[in-house]
This record gives structure tokens, sequence and C-alpha cells, in this order.
């Protein structure tokens, strides 16, 4: 009698790989111990406004949620917004890419998020990422404890101008290709290199600021972005010189060309 009760009262936990489903969101326990869950989709049709909450508490204890795994979201053509509310939640590679209704993404908390590569790539009506609900759907990009921004990761977004931290210090390849709605860019001073094609044909950009401490520019990082004439340059910047000094464009000339690219002096 004692033994039947034991292995009824275990049935009763759940185990490592157990998923369970909570409104639009389906939720597999990674780690029993520590009481940790990975998040994702419920079905391809859910939609509108989700949230990603800092925990779940599922037959009666608490785990939580601590990434969203690669391509999780991938294609939802109802998706309207996402708020995350944990300040440590890992997003893995390609979370959600091609989303092309999803407008906007808040993290609620300041805190050491974990961007994996193309994560938001490939949606058209994302114009902002907001770090807290007062900030609203903001026109820019602030992540305050970023050191590196990952390949693809807001390639062909619907970003009108991009505002990176100073923690930053480098950009990966390709990271703002394709955002054919960004006009401003600001670099901090806190970055040292962009890779290659960082910028690859982004058509409406008029202004670009780069710091001094930038030292490598890969190729073709501004190329086919027909709008922008010559980069604003800090004067203290030793490899790349603007305005009076000299600048190389694609073509060598000191004027408008489709494919903008800067070379060291």
């Amino acid at each position: 009698m004692l033994i039947a009760s034991l292995v009824n009262s275990s049935a009763l936990y759940a185990k490592a790989g157990d998923t369970f489903i909570q409104g639009q969101l389906t939720y597999t326990i990674i780690d029993d111990l520590a009481r940790l869950v990975s998040v994702k989709e419920a079905s391809h049709t859910i939609g509108g406004d989700i949230i990603i909450p800092s925990f779940v508490i599922y037959s009666n204890i608490k785990y939580t949620v601590d990434f969203v795994p690669s391509n999780s979201f991938v294609g939802l053509q109802n998706l309207h917004s996402v708020t995350f509310q944990s300040k440590n939640i890992k997003i893995l590679t390609g979370c959600f890419r091609d989303c092309p209704n999803l407008g906007s993404v808040t993290f609620q908390e300041d805190g050491e998020y974990s961007i994996g590569r193309g994560s938001f790539q490939d949606n058209p009506s994302m114009v902002g990422i907001s770090l807290s609900p007062h900030l609203g759907n903001v026109n820019a990009t602030v992540f305050p404890h970023l050191v590196n921004i990952t390949e693809n990761v807001f390639a062909g977004t619907g970003f009108k101008s991009v505002l990176l931290p100073t923690s930053l210090s480098s950009i990966s390849q390709m990271a703002f290709s394709k955002c054919s709605n960004l006009k401003y860019v600001r670099i901090p001073n806190s970055v040292t290199a962009i890779s290659k094609q960082v910028f690859w044909q982004c058509p409406s950009i008029e202004h670009v600021t780069l710091p001094s401490l930038l030292s490598a520019i890969g190729s073709l990082s501004f190329n086919c972005c027909s709008e922008l004439t010559l980069p604003n340059i800090d004067v203290n910047n030793l490899d790349y010189l603007s305005n009076t000094a000299i600048i190389y464009l694609g073509s060598g000339l000191p004027s408008v060309s489709s494919s903008f690219s800067l070379v060291s002096t």
C-alpha cells in the first residue's frame, strides 16, 4: 500500500522533457532540478500580442523561462508584438524571423539579454525595440548591455533609426542589411570593428556617425546606400578621415555613390 502510494505520488512531478501548454505558448522542462523551461509557439496559427513571462506555474511548481529555442516562432503571419518579462532570457538563432506583421518587441526589464543570429530577420513591419513599457514603440534599437550584435539579427526590419549602446564593441556581418526604412545610424565610441555588409542595401540611410576608436570596417559595409554621401567621422579617428580630409567612396571619387564603402587610409 505504501509502495503504491509512493509511485502515484512520484507521477505527479514533472520531469525534464515534459511539455505543457499555457495560452498560446508551449513550455518544455529542460531541467527539473533547477526548474527551468524553454518556450515556443503552441501552434503556427497563434497571433496578436504575446507575452513571454519570466516564470510559469505547472503542477504547483514555479519554473523560470530560460530561453527561446532556435526558429521557434518563424513565419507567424498574425503575430503583432512580443513582450519579454524576463531580464535574462536567451533568444536563440532565427527565433522570430519572417513574421511580416511583427511591429514591435518590448523588453520590460533592464537586463543582460542574449540575442542569437537572425533572431528578428526579415520583419518589414518591425519599427523598433522598447526597453520598458513607458518607452512605447520607439524607432530605434537600444540595448544597454550588448557587447556584440550578431549576424543578420535585424536584417530586413523596418527600423528608421539605430542608436547603439556604449557597451557595444563590434557589429557582425549583415546585422542591419536590407533595412529599407533606415535613415539614421549613430555608432558609439566603444565600437572598434564593423563587419562586412552590416548596412548593405539600406537605400534610405542619410546620416552615419562613426566613432574615434573605429579601426576596422568590413567590405561593402555601406554598399547600395544611395542616399548616403559623406559620413560624419570623429575628428580623432586616425584610421578613417572625412570632410576636409580624405575619404574613399566605392568609386574612389568624393561624390554620391551607390556602392559606398570605406577603406583604410
